[in-house]
């Protein structure tokens, strides 16, 4: 590692800084560890005999084993490399900012552009490394057939793209917020659309292969030229404009908010000049303090989204509907498929980071004592946060797209499929939010936050049908408590209870017993756990005020 970063001190620090810290070997174990309960899963069904039948030995059989066990792999490969790649990146300057030790490290002879390219080195090479985890599972799926040599080179440079484009886009959101959770909630709807121009790009390089070499490539993966040319380019840029928010921050170059608030100073000092006086001074009334509810006018006027410009804020929306319209038409072409994956990470990301936002922040501006010698009760405090971040205008956005994207994936189906999925869906939002709202509460980074309760989630969408599909009893066993345990754990996993409604031709989904079922038990471990978690958060609330 020295020898091949010993001119790049930046990057040499971070890596080395790494490797001290056991979430890093905490991760890749989980990582290995998820690869393995998949790779048994495949096993028991392919491999293990069937009542009255031989296992799958032949040739065919090889190939469609290597082939699934490819495009899995691949899939979960890519979300936590690129998570690793957002994390990283994003915590590498705020951590530089709420140290002050920024503008100390351009006091050195190392320039902007070295400290920035040192830092997605660090943030990079981290991603690449946990990706190496995933080699040898490829590989073995390589060699069973299937999927060529060429697939794994097009499934690296897909993967390996995406995460330069997501360590530099983390890069760019630590550079212009201060808290770690902040700029992972700002980088991760990026990384969202640069997957969905990389995808675009390799459906372009596929027609272009089907058309100059007059027959259609069998490929397992869009990756290639395409996408690492789009990679190349913004991550190039999201740098570019990373050192320019390094060289802002530190005070090199003056920034847009400074040059906004210089013309309304001579603006004002003119308008004094003219009339000779100050001028009287306007109370807007949304400032106007609420008299029941101080902490909602607090919060509302307060909230991190207005420490990003309005025309950003604006421009994000636009992306967004724009990216939605685009994703629902192109999953339209294939009956749907794809589209919920896509929107739901979505919305759970948004969930799980705005609930981290709740009260980590205030721990970490060194706010926590003056919320807690408020003269409020815990319980209004807990009522005004996770009231808050339900109803700032940011948020009504997103229930807007959420709407929408509800009545995209569902379309027209009958009035109590819709129902029943639309409440389903909802309360595991509501769950994740007041899960990273509770984790809010007892850690004391937001980034800590984000990534407990989003590891929880990751475990409860995950880990249930992988170990039920491992080790639950066939279809044809006779029932037993143990079925019935099994049915209890498939109910934590919402993707495998929507499953056993999205049955049939699409706009004919109907609500069969066993689903009915399956939507009970999910109600019964969600439901009150989604109540309890403000009432848990309440009595740690008053456990902190009455031991500070």
């Amino acid at each position: 590692m020295s020898a091949l970063f010993g001119r790049d001190p930046v990057a040499l620090k971070e890596l080395r800084g790494v490797s001290r810290r056991w979430q890093t070997y905490l991760g890749r174990c989980l990582y290995v560890g998820l690869t393995a309960v998949l790779l048994y899963q495949y096993w028991k069904d392919n491999w293990v005999a069937q009542p009255g039948a031989g296992p799958a030995t032949s040739v065919s059989g090889y190939a469609v084993l290597g082939r699934a066990i490819f495009e899995r792999c691949q899939w979960v490969s890519l979300g936590l490399t690129v998570l690793a790649a957002v994390l990283a990146g994003a915590e590498m300057i705020a951590r530089e900012t709420r140290a002050g030790t920024l503008p100390l490290l351009l006091l050195t002879p190392l320039t902007p552009e070295r400290v920035v390219l040192g830092k997605w080195k660090g943030a990079f090479m981290i991603a690449v490394s946990l990706y190496l985890c995933s080699i040898p599972v490829l590989a073995i799926a390589v060699y069973l057939g299937g999927v060529g040599p060429v697939d794994l080179g097009r499934s690296a440079l897909f993967t390996l793209g995406l995460a330069s484009v997501a360590a530099a886009q983390g890069l760019y959101s630590s550079a212009r917020f201060k808290s770690t959770g902040a700029a992972v909630a700002a980088a991760v709807p990026m990384v969202l659309g640069i997957f969905i121009v990389f995808w675009i790009a390799g459906i372009l390089e596929r027609s272009f292969l089907r058309t100059s070499a007059g027959a259609s490539p069998v490929l397992a993966h869009p990756g290639g030229t395409g996408s690492s040319l789009v990679a190349l380019v913004a991550t190039l840029l999201a740098l570019r404009s990373t050192v320019r928010q390094v060289r802002i921050r530190t005070g090199a170059i003056p920034g847009q908010a400074e040059h906004a608030r210089e013309l309304r100073t001579l603006a004002l000092a003119e308008l004094r000049d003219e009339r000779g006086s100050r001028p009287q001074r306007l109370l807007l009334r949304w400032r106007s303090v609420w008299e029941g509810n101080p902490l909602v006018w607090k919060e509302f006027t307060l909230r991190p989204a207005l420490r990003i410009r309005e025309d950003w804020r604006a421009r994000s929306y636009i992306f967004l509907y724009f990216i939605f319209m685009v994703s629902w038409v192109v999953t339209a072409f294939q009956d749907g498929a794809g589209f919920f994956p896509l929107w739901g990470s979505f919305f759970i990301l948004v969930a799980v980071a705005g609930g981290s936002l709740l009260f980590a922040p205030e721990k970490e501006g060194r706010q926590w004592l003056l919320l807690l010698s408020t003269p409020v009760t815990p319980a209004q405090i807990v009522r005004a946060k996770l009231f808050c971040g339900l109803i700032f205008p940011e948020a009504l956005g997103m229930i807007v797209l959420y709407g929408l994207a509800i009545a995209a994936w569902l379309g027209f189906q009958r009035l109590e499929v819709l129902a029943d999925l639309s409440f389903a869906a909802t309360l595991f939002l509501l769950f994740s939010y007041a899960l990273a709202a509770a984790a809010s509460l007892r850690v004391r980074t937001a980034r800590t936050a984000f990534l407990f309760s989003a590891g929880i989630v990751a475990v409860l969408v995950t880990l249930p049908p992988l170990v039920s599909g491992a080790f639950r009893p066939p279809a044809g066993a006779p029932a037993s408590i143990g079925t019935e345990l099994w049915d209890w754990v498939e109910a934590l996993d919402p993707v495998m209870v929507f499953d056993r409604f999205l049955t049939g031709p699409r706009g004919s989904y109907r609500v069969s017993e066993e689903a009915m079922g399956a939507l009970l038990r999910y109600y019964a471990v969600y439901l009150p756990l989604t109540l309890l978690l403000p009432v848990e958060m309440v009595l740690r609330f008053r456990k902190v005020a009455i031991n500070a």
